[in-house]
């Protein structure tokens, strides 16, 4: 009989956002150490209103929607399946939600879970690709960050904007909004330049597209989480040290929560992955590790 591995992910103190992808990566790890053969997740609802009592994410009908589409619909992308028995029936496993655990067991010699797209996924979005850019020129995907809530984090759409328009005479360009903005039009700085709302929305799109691309350009934040994991996306994510109003010290927190000191890169990033560690984002810095992270592919 195959061993089943239970995990209880409880809303009650656990988020409804990108931070699950973190806490599936340490029960597979966990799942794997025990000789389990499967993972099946067992999401405990929250008090307020299935949630736990904060604001982030704001708004209880988002909170739901982020539930579905991205605590339930990231179970299939690392292999798991989402149970409905109820826990306290059987034996069961909680895990934090901390990066750095991943990265302590990383170190320790363990294997990394990683994240994959379907296959149909995959296929829709190299038609999409071949339909929409005819040219074959290389595909480059700009990620915002527009969240509510620590606007200081969020993507400076003039500057990411100027920034598109001075490679897009080599490279095409698509912009991937954050999810709560994905229907709406583009920023006007963005003008003539196309959205992918069928990839800020739906997970394994979101993955496939990443996977996809030349290079992402990202600005830090949950929708970066399945760029940290994927073993086949390259990418320059920014922002890891931009101060904001409930965490002062960006580089003390990344320490105890990710486990890195100075400008430590995750242990598991190949040579086209990269964080970079400026507390202010400027174009200068854009451009520079942009070009530079492209002579670096080859070109």
């Amino acid at each position: 009989m195959a061993n089943k591995h239970l995990a209880v992910y409880d809303l009650t103190h656990a988020p409804p956002t990108f931070d699950f992808v973190t806490w599936l990566v340490i029960a597979e790890m966990a799942k794997r150490r025990c000789g389990d053969d499967s993972l099946e997740v067992y999401i405990k609802p929250g008090p307020a209103g299935g949630f736990r009592k904060d604001k982030n994410p704001p708004g209880l009908i988002h909170r739901k929607w982020m539930l579905q589409q991205v605590v339930r619909a990231c179970c299939p992308l690392f292999g798991a399946s989402v149970s409905n028995i109820e826990v306290f029936t059987q034996e069961y496993h909680t895990y934090p939600y901390l990066t750095k655990t991943i990265v302590d067991n990383y170190r320790a010699g363990e294997d990394l879970p990683r994240p994959y797209p379907s296959e149909q996924s995959v296929d829709y979005v190299n038609q999409w690709y071949e339909h929409k850019f005819k040219d074959g020129r290389p595909l480059i995907v700009l990620v915002l960050r527009e969240a509510e809530y620590w606007p200081v984090r969020n993507s400076d759409n003039k500057m990411w904007a100027k920034f598109a328009e001075t490679i897009a005479n080599r490279f095409n360009v698509v912009v991937m909004r954050d999810a709560s903005k994905c229907w709406q039009d583009l920023p006007p700085e963005f003008e003539g330049f196309a959205s992918v709302p069928w990839a800020s929305a739906n997970v394994d799109f979101r993955l496939a597209l990443y996977e996809k691309a030349h290079l992402n350009m990202a600005m830090s934040g949950g929708n970066t989480t399945l760029l940290e994991f994927s073993d086949k996306a390259k990418y320059v994510i920014f922002g890891a040290l931009i101060p904001y109003d409930s965490c002062p010290s960006p580089e003390g927190w990344w320490y105890a929560s990710i486990g890195l000191k100075g400008e430590e890169g995750l242990p598991w990033f190949s040579e086209f992955q990269k964080h970079t560690w400026e507390e202010q984002l400027t174009f200068e810095i854009m451009k520079e590790e942009f070009w530079k992270m492209i002579a670096e592919m080859g070109g």
